[in-house]
């Protein structure tokens, strides 16, 4: 993960590599590695989305499967949730 800080927002790069095969949309087309970033508001605990992309092989590697480049609206977390996690580790 990397973290930059600007004033009370947090930007955050995650790459996950999944030990099961993934699927994704009506067509179930696999994928074993995902990246995403996420801005952090540690001031008021919210969050939004701002890009992801999911990848046939591990590490962020091969082919993209899907990719998304359009920032959701900010919002709280989720218990147990991803954005929760990360508001938890990056806000300490």
């Amino acid at each position: 993960m990397t973290k930059i800080v600007i004033d009370s927002v947090i930007q955050v790069i995650t790459l996950l590599d999944y030990g099961q095969t993934q699927y994704w949309g009506h067509k179930g087309e696999r994928f074993q590695s995902s990246t995403a970033s996420w801005e952090l508001n540690c001031g008021n605990g919210e969050y939004r989305s701002m890009n992801f992309s999911a990848y046939a092989q591990g590490m962020g590697r091969g082919a993209v499967i899907t990719q998304q480049s359009q920032s959701t609206d900010w919002g709280p977390a989720p218990t147990g949730s991803i954005p929760s996690e990360l508001l938890r580790w990056a806000c300490r």
